[in-house]
């Protein structure tokens, strides 16, 4: 199998409203022998920018941003091409699940490319920072995991590579930290070759349900938990989402819930302890199959026939169904279009629009616009053109765009993205902190935020 190790630099946290800066990659073979490699870094939309503390944690300010030879619709393109020239591949980065992935999908879906690219036509996920939380938990004698300032288990790519004997050189560059993590996940693949199969074995939804039905009896990690691994057997999917399945602690005796009313269970699915947590299929769970391994307080025999126990029993599951399908908070409209990333698929229509847009001169992207039966690929569609060539504009339309860009950057209202204001608070912040080595990048700072005020002004 192909693997696609990545990384990325933001411009912030938040995968809606920031942006993807460099985009970094390396293909190897299932032997992890190299077998191709891409560094891309591209300029900030018109409306984005990019937060100060981010800039600070990269090194790179503003200068070495907006002089980036691509633009960021160039760059999604890219990506996407050396994503699908791949395929089928399993894509690996280090908390990639939880983040990296989400800015790509931003970044797909608002520069109208395919959202999923990740998790479709083959492809599938693995976040090397589990594997090290799956190591930790299953086998720790394979892992060092140093201590923060606070005394506790830091999982931080650098300090897991730093104890581990590994190299890290130029954190916070994206190939750097690409090699990172390639080097720990042949480490470890190494050192925990078990629990690098089983944590294989769920990089897709597909692949976790076809575990489940094979291992009754399985491990469950979840570090949001004090006590992260059980002894587990699942119950029930979510009714309207498959991809959430309520899976019971075996430590517990399900004798004493089995009959539980649904308002009982609602309470029991927030509880704690919690007898029953929920599993997200498709977004990689730690899981293994239970092999005998000894667990605190858990008698094997004993858990099989608890897990009988519930499958035997003739509502349990429904209604622990019914009691996950109530907790669900009803659908509330997002307030701004980036927001609305699922809010549904893109029609076989809007999909053919969507490719058409990409292959027509600029000159005529605009009039395609009106194919879209979506108004959010119009609206992103709109930004596109007027961050790439504005001039193709109507001349309405381009006034109305200026607008809302400045209103972007100068707005005082509660936003959820950067503004002029924010980002000056944050600026101030830094500078408290900074030492005279990091003087020069504020200073950089500093004057990139000046020139935004006076140009709105």
């Amino acid at each position: 199998m192909t693997f696609i190790f990545y990384d990325t630099e933001t411009t912030g946290l938040s995968g809606a409203f920031d942006q993807v800066t460099q985009f970094a990659a390396i293909v190897t073979d299932d032997e992890f022998n190299v077998l191709d490699e891409l560094n891309l870094r591209c300029r900030l939309k018109p409306h984005i920018m990019a937060s100060p503390g981010a800039m600070r944690v990269t090194n790179v300010g503003p200068k070495a941003i907006q002089g980036a030879p691509l633009s960021c619709y160039e760059m999604t393109g890219k990506i996407r091409a050396f994503i699908e020239k791949w395929s089928p591949a399993i894509l690996v980065g280090h908390n990639s699940i939880s983040f990296d992935e989400n800015m790509l999908r931003q970044m797909f879906f608002q520069g109208l490319h395919p959202t999923y690219l990740t998790n479709t036509n083959g492809n599938s996920r693995l976040d090397v920072l589990r594997l090290s939380h799956a190591v930790a938990s299953h086998q720790p004698e394979a892992i060092n995991v140093p201590l923060n300032d606070k005394g506790k288990q830091s999982f931080r790519l650098g300090h897991l590579v730093e104890a581990n004997g590994l190299t890290l050189d130029n954190a916070h560059d994206a190939l750097a930290d690409t090699r990172a993590t390639l080097a720990l996940a042949k480490y470890l693949k190494g050192r925990a070759p078990q629990v690098w199969d089983d944590l294989y074995s769920c990089r897709s939804r597909h692949t976790v349900e076809a575990m489940l039905k094979a291992h009754p009896l399985f491990l469950f990690t979840d570090r949001a938990f004090k006590r992260p691994t059980i002894l587990a057997g699942a119950i029930v999917a979510h009714p309207k989402n498959p991809a959430a399945v309520a899976v019971f602690d075996l430590e517990y005796d399900p004798e004493v819930y089995l009959d539980a009313d649904q308002l009982e269970l609602q309470r029991l699915l927030k509880a704690s302890p919690r007898p029953i947590r929920v599993m997200k299929t498709n977004n990689l769970p730690i899981m293994a199959p239970f092999r005998g391994q000894p667990l605190e307080g858990v008698d094997p025999v004993i858990a099989q026939k608890r897990l009988d126990l519930i499958r035997q029993h003739p509502t349990f599951a429904a209604t622990v169904a019914a009691a996950m399908a109530s907790q669900a908070d009803e659908f509330e409209a997002p307030d701004h279009v980036e927001q609305s990333i699922y809010g549904g698929f893109p029609s076989r229509r809007d999909q053919k629009v969507m490719e058409d847009f990409h292959r027509a001169p600029w000159s005529e992207r605009y009039a395609l616009l009106s194919r879209f039966d979506d108004r959010r690929y119009q609206e992103f569609g709109e930004r596109i053109i007027y961050a790439e060539a504005p001039d193709t504009l109507p001349p309405e339309r381009l006034t109305a765009l200026k607008a809302w860009h400045r209103e972007r950057h100068t707005t005082e209202d509660e936003v959820p993205w950067l503004t002029i204001k924010k980002a000056q608070d944050e600026l101030a912040t830094i500078k408290d902190e900074v030492t005279d080595e990091g003087a020069l990048l504020v200073a950089e700072i500093e004057e990139y935020l000046s020139a935004l005020v006076n140009r709105q002004s």
